[in-house]
């Protein structure tokens, strides 16, 4: 009896045609580490934006390559003085995608709070990435030379 192709190690069986049943006998390493185990990407704080004219969105922090395909996963505490709004920008080889405008919504607590998706209960945007993406927080005011805090900005890949 032969092995699963594809990098699977071939399975072992006894005299009799038997499955070998445990571990040890199939010489199979339990501790292979997982791909997919939860990978912090970045933790920036202290991050702020003020525009000089208002509405106009500008970038926030570091941008962060993504190392491999997977779930990115992103999640901001902020505050404001004015009115402000956070989105996320992905750049993918030579193209630059933008999300909704909003996709935190506008918010204007004058204290770090996590900040909700558009005024839900949600605190964290999940976003499918691919491996060498380019992702960049951005945030704007609608009041003009308004500072827009993102006080703690975590970004994990699952």
């Amino acid at each position: 009896m032969t092995g699963i192709s594809g990098g699977v190690p071939p399975i072992k069986f006894d005299s009799a045609g038997n499955v070998l049943a445990n571990l040890n006998a199939q010489n199979i390493n339990p501790n292979v580490a997982n791909p997919y185990t939860p990978q912090l990407l970045s933790h920036q704080t202290g991050l702020s934006y003020t525009p000089s004219t208002a509405n106009t969105w500008g970038n926030m922090g570091a941008s962060v390559t993504v190392p491999r395909s997977g779930i990115l996963k992103v999640i901001v505490i902020g505050h404001t003085a004015g009115s402000g709004d956070f989105t996320l920008v992905v750049t993918r080889g030579s193209t630059t995608y933008s999300f909704n405008a909003d996709i935190w919504g506008t918010f204007t607590n004058t204290t770090p709070q996590f900040t909700s998706l558009n005024g839900s209960n949600f605190f964290t945007i999940e976003v499918a990435v691919l491996a060498n993406d380019v992702v960049q927080l951005q945030g704007t005011n609608a009041n003009a030379g308004t500072a827009t805090y993102a006080d703690d900005l975590v970004m994990i890949l699952q």
